[in-house]
């Protein structure tokens, strides 16, 4: 039985494929974070009022970023 070696090049460039997805995915929760959070955790973090569209982490528009 042989055993096939996988290119680690490929391996390198899939795992790098997957940080980048998983980077954009903490990105996207850190923006509804503050749409999600009740009265009571607002209140208890220090903030009373929701959050202004201006407050929110990161600057261009979905399609920018790649969203559908």
């Amino acid at each position: 039985m042989e055993l096939a070696m996988k290119d680690v090049y490929e391996v390198l460039r899939q795992k790098e494929v997957e940080i980048v997805r998983v980077q954009n995915e903490i990105e996207a929760l850190h923006l509804v974070i503050p749409l999600l959070a009740e009265d009571g955790d607002r209140v208890q973090y220090g903030s009373t009022s929701p959050p202004l569209p201006s407050q929110f982490r990161g600057t261009g528009t979905a399609a920018e970023k790649g969203w559908p």
